[in-house]
């Protein structure tokens, strides 16, 4: 819906305007109207309008004055001025300052109508305008490393399955790396930082330590670099060819060829970082290329092979020993689940703060099953997600002090009292009973929400019903946009805001013409209508008779 703003220092210009966009179906307008240019302003500064339809010759300020107000707050504003004959310098120097349109005040109504209507769809289609495509793309553009270092992360951290899909992302993230073919991880960290250095000090030095890796490993290698935990990084390699040749995978030659040259190489890394940047470096290099499906699993792996034993040292360069056996990736899976076990129960109580209940229960499985599953994982494994979830729960529950509320509907002493030797299915299934309880409990409070903001809005419009009713001053009086406000009145009733607004004035009118000797012309102003004739025509339009014919009737019909 569309803002329209009517100004005119003559109040029935202003009245007869905003009868005529007001009755008018085929625009989705939301009019407002200002009896002189300071309340036009007040207007603006409440709200956003899309179409200021105004006065060009006004005492005290001026239409041309006025608009180069709207301009500076409101730059996609469209101003369209209404004139006489009298009025062409004004108008040369209203087109200068970007006015869309100027009409004769002596033009019908359909003219004004359709105006109007093609204002409208030259802002819809600025909206679709190149400049705002190619303005994206470029923002996108500038966004990409930050979105493929994302992307990467969620890949690493389990977050996101690898799927067939994978290509397609690659390629709409302009990713420097081949889905199809394997990847290389390898870790490094800045063993000791000066400790006067800050943040910001810090910062320039990694990216420095970024440009380095990736100049001297690019004569053969496709790298992407992460950095994680502020002062880490995770660097995903590839042979060159795994991008000259996509539909053809690396071969074993390559790779060797290619892994020897990355460890024949990271010395020269180590000692350059060394020499320029007075840091010293440790290197955690994989023994092999693995799948993009274990690429997260190797890193874990890396990870603690640079954090216990000779990886505790310093200006280190670790070679992973290559496994024998295939199988041992998998063996101990359920060191990796652990470690990523944590990360998880995060999202799943983003999701459970947010309500998100489909996504809750997509990633819940995941988690359970893998404990589950993975039969050489110890009992404390087990116990640590289950009391990883407790503490999970406990959490929400203090935050919203739901401990009684719910505790009528589930036994919240199992939460810290957690059986060692119960069925794993059992746990399982009474943290699911459990953020059912929840989920249920937050919707019942959303749709509780919703209900009292539509009854505030009617008590307002009820209580206002001479005053300002437009949908901003309603925004303001329940805390919320008018957009908002629109959409949930209409979900939550089945009706707009206005069709409430015209059926109470309807009612009211009839039950004032019918139990009261108050003269029409009091009641038009008792319900909110500037003039009478704009009443009468309302009245009718809604009734088909007038105010007066429907007093008539019911006076003469019988009281029951």
């Amino acid at each position: 819906m569309y803002r329209l703003l009517i100004v005119d220092n003559e109040r029935h210009v202003v009245d007869g305007l905003f009868e005529l966009f007001t009755n008018e179906t085929r625009l989705n307008v939301e009019v407002y109207r200002a009896y002189h240019p300071e309340e036009a302003l007040n207007w603006l500064g409440r709200t956003k309008m899309d179409i200021v339809l105004s006065d060009i010759r006004m005492p005290e300020m001026d239409g041309l004055q006025l608009q180069k107000l709207i301009v500076k707050q409101w730059p996609l504003c469209k101003v369209i001025f209404l004139t006489g004959y009298s009025d062409f310098d004004y108008i040369q120097d209203a087109m200068r300052h970007g006015a869309c349109q100027y009409l004769l005040k002596t033009e019908g109504d359909e003219v004004l109508l359709e105006v109007v209507e093609q204002t409208i769809a030259a802002i819809e289609k600025e909206l679709q305008m190149d400049s705002l495509v190619n303005k994206a793309k470029q923002q996108l553009k500038q966004a990409l490393p930050m979105l493929q270092r994302d992307y990467l992360l969620d890949i690493l951290e389990g977050n996101m399955a690898v799927s067939s899909a994978l290509p397609e992302q690659f390629n709409n993230l302009e990713m420097p790396l081949d889905s199809q073919n394997r990847v290389l991880a390898m870790i490094g960290r800045v063993d000791e930082w000066n400790h006067h250095y800050s943040s910001f000090d810090r910062a320039p030095l990694l990216f420095a330590i970024q440009n380095i890796v990736e100049e001297c490993l690019s004569p053969s290698c496709c790298v992407v670099t992460l950095v994680y935990e502020r002062a880490k990084f995770i660097w995903l390699i590839q042979p060159s060819a795994a991008l000259q040749n996509t539909a053809k995978p690396v071969s074993e030659e390559e790779w060797k060829l290619t892994v020897r040259f990355i460890h024949g190489t990271l010395e020269f890394v180590q000692r350059t970082c060394k020499s320029l940047l007075k840091l010293s470096i440790s290197i955690t290099i994989a023994g092999k290329a693995v799948e993009w499906s274990q690429a997260g699993h190797k890193l874990e792996q890396l990870k603690l092979l640079s954090s216990h034993g000779l990886g505790m040292g310093t200006e280190l360069l670790l070679f992973e020993p290559e496994q024998e056996n295939h199988g041992e990736l998998h063996s101990d899976q359920w060191k990796y689940q652990s470690r990523m076990g944590a990360k998880r129960i995060e999202l799943l109580a983003e999701y459970l703060e947010n309500g998100q209940r489909y996504q809750f229960f997509i990633e819940y499985p995941k988690m359970m099953n893998a404990a589950q599953l993975h039969s050489k994982a110890p009992e404390s494994f087990k116990q640590e997600i289950k009391y990883s979830f407790s503490l999970m729960f406990i959490r929400y529950l203090n935050k919203w002090n739901l401990w009684n509320e719910l505790g009528q509907k589930v036994d919240l002493n199992r939460l810290t009292h957690m059986g060692h030797h119960e069925a794993w299915n059992e746990t399982s299934d009474y943290y699911v009973e459990l953020a059912e309880q929840i989920f249920n409990q937050k919707r019942a409070g959303h749709e509780q929400q919703e209900k009292d903001v539509v009854k505030q809005i009617q008590r307002y419009v009820q209580a206002n019903i001479a005053g300002d009713l437009s949908l901003t001053r309603i925004g303001e009086v329940v805390g919320h946009s008018s957009a908002y406000v629109s959409r949930l009145y209409k979900n939550n009733t089945g009706m707009n805001i206005s069709e409430y607004i015209h059926e109470l004035k309807i009612n009211k009118a009839k039950e004032m013409l019918v139990e009261s000797s108050f003269k029409i012309q009091d009641i038009s102003k008792l319900l909110g209508f500037d003039n009478d004739r704009y009443f009468y025509r309302y009245f009718k339009k809604a009734t088909t008779m007038t105010p007066q014919e429907y007093r008539d009737r019911e006076s003469a019909s019988p009281r029951q």
